[in-house]
């Protein structure tokens, strides 16, 4: 049996130091981590929401989370997941180039911050 950890969805579940708990309990059975980020924002009613925003822009410690992982002998595999960038859009439209180029940034993002906790790609 093993765990398919989720840094952002951990972070806003366990906000500001409960999802470092939460790692460390399943550390042993992690077999997979995703990667993504978040920010809390008002809409229009004044109700507090989670919205996703590029890695790196947001709330969730994902050089911590890396770190940790990384340190508790885990080897991937890491998913990066690019939620703000989601839904449909014609191939080779702009919108879909917008949405490639989010992607790559990402990307880059989570290589650099895999290569500060000491991890080779």
């Amino acid at each position: 049996v093993g765990s398919y950890f989720d840094l952002r969805h951990a972070t806003v579940e366990g906000s500001e130091g409960a999802w470092r708990i939460g790692l460390a309990l399943l550390v042993p059975r992690v077999i997979m981590a995703s990667v993504k980020d978040c920010i809390w924002q008002k809409d229009e009613k004044g109700v507090w929401r989670v919205r996703d925003v590029p890695l790196g822009q947001g709330a969730v410690r994902v050089e911590e989370g890396l770190r940790q992982l990384k340190d508790a002998g885990f080897a991937g595999p890491i998913s990066l997941h690019v939620e703000y960038a989601s839904g449909t859009a014609a191939v080779g439209s702009d919108e879909d180039r917008q949405k490639l180029e989010s992607v790559r940034s990402d990307w880059r993002t989570l290589a650099d911050l895999m290569k500060r906790v000491g991890w080779t790609l």
